[in-house]
């Protein structure tokens, strides 16, 4: 039969033992509260990283819509080309997969030559950018690409395994550039002597048949008033 003493011991026994379990469960619970919290506050960064990514990835997108360009990737393993478009309204991806001899069959005639030595050349290492304008045959219609290139990838004798670039449609720079260069040959070639004039009547530009009239080298003439550039011994010239 257990004495008085016994029993204030057992029930001081069992005291400290429900002390040290209830102390057990509060650090228990204190650890899972940081825990959680820590898992919350990480899941909120995920969050905003991925969200910061998809903003970045989608004004990436919109640049490239906004510029006509598409971004493609060629692996050597399978010799695939693989170009990624993207539409302005839902930032899908219009992906197209070939081999790259089918993507070069497209190009002009005329061109063919200067891209391929181009590819070959930063193939092998010879350039450290692929960078080649060329004219392609795209709905129809022949567009003028602009396309730039890396190498992302080496074998150890320097051959590259992969390249990574962007294709631009600048058939509307072309056009513009043909237009501004069928211009300046007319204005160039008219025989009516022509000039061009800065806001303060100073010469920029003038024509042959201009530079004839008041005896005179194109270069002489410019960024002065063309009025004092007349000869007053052929004023009668120039006033024809």
């Amino acid at each position: 039969m257990a004495t008085h003493g016994e029993d204030e011991g057992l029930v001081g026994s069992l005291q400290r033992q429900l002390q040290r379990e209830r102390a057990a469960r509060l650090e228990s619970e204190r650890l899972l509260e940081r825990k959680s919290r820590e898992l919350f506050d990480g899941l909120d960064r995920l969050q905003a990283a991925l969200a910061s990514a998809q903003a970045r990835e989608r004004r990436m997108q919109l640049a490239l819509w906004s510029n006509n360009a598409e971004i493609w990737e060629w692996q050597g393993e399978t010799d695939l080309f693989e170009s990624r478009a993207f539409m302005v309204r839902d930032g899908e991806a219009v992906i197209s997969r070939e081999p790259l001899v089918d993507r070069r069959s497209r190009i002009h005639e005329h061109d063919r030559m200067a891209v391929v030595r181009a590819w070959h050349d930063h193939m092998f290492g010879v350039t450290e950018h692929y960078e080649v304008e060329y004219r392609n045959w795209t709905g129809g219609e022949w567009r003028w690409l602009a396309e730039r290139g890396r190498a992302v990838q080496r074998d150890p004798r320097g051959m590259a395994l992969a390249i990574v670039g962007t294709a631009t449609d600048v058939t509307t720079v072309k056009t513009q550039q043909r237009d501004l260069s069928l211009l300046a040959r007319a204005f160039d070639d008219t025989s009516d002597g022509m000039c061009v004039l800065d806001p303060d009547g100073r010469i920029v530009d003038s024509n042959r048949a201009f530079s004839g009239l008041g005896g005179r080298s194109r270069e002489s003439l410019l960024g002065g008033e063309w009025l004092a550039q007349i000869d007053k011994a052929n004023f009668s010239a120039w006033a024809d």
